[in-house]
């Protein structure tokens, strides 16, 4: 993704110059709106990004339902075809989810 589409998905929040600041390590000390934006455009919380500027990691479970919710968003954006082709992958993977719950009664 670059800069340019970082700021246009923030919604303007966050501009260009100011993703090449933050990228370069230039500036460090964003602003919960620009952190919001940049989290919007990045797809991850805001929680994420904060932790990013801080120099550490999410736990990774936390960002699950993130990741979920823009896998199935992205999943719906796709052409029927490529749904289609799909639809197997997702039934093993709901397979093998549900035969792990199933191990742990």
């Amino acid at each position: 993704m670059s800069y340019r589409e970082i700021e246009t998905q923030s919604g303007g929040a966050v501009s260009f110059n100011q993703v090449s600041a933050y990228s370069g390590g230039k500036e460090t000390n964003p602003t919960l709106t620009r952190i919001v934006g940049l989290a919007k455009a990045l797809g991850l919380s805001p929680v994420t990004v904060f932790l990013a500027f801080l120099g550490e990691q999410a736990d990774r479970t936390s960002t699950y339902p993130e990741f979920l919710g823009k896998l199935l968003s992205d999943y719906q954006r796709l052409g029927k075809d490529d749904r289609e082709e799909l639809a197997a992958s997702l039934e093993m993977l709901n397979n093998e989810i549900q035969r792990r719950l199933k191990s742990r009664r």
